[in-house]
């Protein structure tokens, strides 16, 4: 078994001064020699922890050894409860111990197979509050900005939250999106409630027109008039549009960065290595 000192995520968002930078990766992009941009970042210590990523629709879990980082840097798995029973759970959680990781980003996960009613944790709450009672693991949810857009759907993702923190978790980090106004309405709504409890914004690098459109479809997500705008210009000019668009993810999140956000969460780095080093510089600026 992996021993060593508890590196609880929870406890970088409470006493590190400035924004947490994390980054979300699978073990096949991994590859430090290859991928100098993340190699440099883990040496100099810019990352506060990596995420590394579940199975397509949850159905395959993707485990990842601290022992495979040049460095000791806190691990985030992800784990999802569709193909989780009670019988299997234990297992799961006892592979992840013996890895050396106890931080774990529980969510239900998406699948159109399976009826989640059907399974014997329906919803991430469910999942966290089972991962809770080994009181071994830091445990990180899922946040979507989106389901406070709506007043008739606004009780309903307070009380989700409220659900998450009751039943164990610590932090959370948020779906992506494109409109940083979305994401100061949730803001706005939960200090209204006085919940208090440290949020990473996910930002989905924004790398060609064909990733943009299929990204867009997955998650829902709507997009500003003024990326609309951008992909109209150079939707036939697939340098500039990475260009333009590598631009857009900047500003997007030095606004993030302006509001003081809690974290900044990069998605698919192994599409955008490039934009860690600059959100790096953004964020020693504010430090």
């Amino acid at each position: 078994m992996k021993t060593g000192k508890k590196m609880n995520i929870s406890d970088i968002y409470q006493h590190k001064k400035g924004p947490v930078l994390s980054v979300e990766l699978s073990p096949k992009d991994i590859n430090l020699p290859a991928n100098q941009a993340l190699s440099e970042a883990l040496a100099s210590r810019w990352i506060d922890y990596v995420s590394v990523t579940y199975g397509a629709g949850g159905s395959e879990a993707s485990y990842f050894d601290k022992g495979h980082l040049p460095i000791q840097i806190p691990i985030l798995q992800h784990l999802t409860s569709i193909k989780q029973t009670k019988d299997t759970l234990p297992n799961t959680l006892e592979k992840i111990k013996q890895l050396g990781v106890n931080n774990i980003l529980a969510m239900r996960g998406d699948s159109h197979h399976i009826a989640y009613q059907e399974t014997d944790f329906p919803y991430a709450k469910s999942l966290i509050k089972a991962i809770d009672e080994e009181k071994h693991f830091n445990i990180g949810a899922v946040i979507n900005p989106l389901d406070f857009q709506q007043d008739s759907d606004k009780e309903l993702a307070i009380n989700r939250v409220l659900e998450k923190v009751e039943s164990g978790a610590s932090f959370f980090i948020s779906q992506f999106f494109f409109d940083n106004d979305i994401f100061f309405n949730m803001q706005n709504i939960l200090e209204q409630k006085n919940i208090k409890i440290p949020i990473s914004v996910g930002i989905m690098p924004i790398t060609s027109l064909a990733h943009l459109n299929r990204m867009q479809l997955i998650a829902d997500v709507t997009l500003p008039q003024n990326l609309i705008e951008l992909c109209q210009k150079y939707e036939n000019q697939p340098n500039d549009f990475q260009k333009a668009g590598f631009e857009f993810t900047i500003a997007q999140v030095n606004d993030l960065l302006n509001a003081g956000v809690d974290g900044i969460h990069l998605f698919s780095l192994n599409r955008a290595s490039a934009l860690l080093s600059t959100v790096h510089s953004e964020i020693e600026k504010r430090q």
